[in-house]
C-alpha cells in the first residue's frame, strides 16, 4: 500500500468493478463528516469566521475531527487492508491539519 495513490488503493479494494462515476452517484450523503450539511455548518458558524485567522482556526477543528474519526474507525476495522486504508486517510488529515497550522503560524508572524 505504502507509496500506492487512492485511485490505486481503489482499484485493489473495489472487488464489484465499479467505476468513479457509479460510485459518485451511489453517494446518497451531503452530510460532512460531523454530520452537518455545507448550508448547516457555514449557518451555525459564521458568526465564528470573521477574520482569516478565525476560518484558519474553524478548519483546523475541522481537520482534527476528521484525524480522529478515522484513527478511531482504523482501530474499529476487522480486516488489515481496511485499517491501513482508514489509517491512511488519516495520515492526509495530519498533512491538512499541519498545512493549515503553517497558515496560522504565517499570520500570527505577519507573513
Amino acid at each position: 500500500m505504502a507509496g500506492q495513490g487512492f485511485k490505486e488503493v481503489y482499484k485493489t479494494l473495489n472487488t464489484t468493478g465499479t467505476g468513479k462515476e457509479a460510485f459518485e452517484a451511489g453517494v446518497k450523503s451531503e452530510m460532512m463528516e460531523g454530520g452537518f450539511t455545507t448550508k448547516e455548518f457555514l449557518e451555525e458558524n459564521r458568526p465564528a469566521m470573521e477574520t482569516t485567522a478565525d476560518i484558519l482556526s474553524l478548519a483546523m477543528m475541522l481537520e482534527t475531527q476528521a484525524l480522529d474519526l478515522y484513527l478511531r474507525y482504523s482501530l474499529k476495522a476487522e480486516d488489515e487492508e481496511s485499517r491501513r486504508v482508514l489509517y491512511r486517510i488519516a495520515e492526509d488529515e495530519k498533512a491538512h491539519l499541519a498545512a493549515l497550522g503553517g497558515m496560522m503560524e504565517a499570520i500570527h508572524n505577519g507573513e
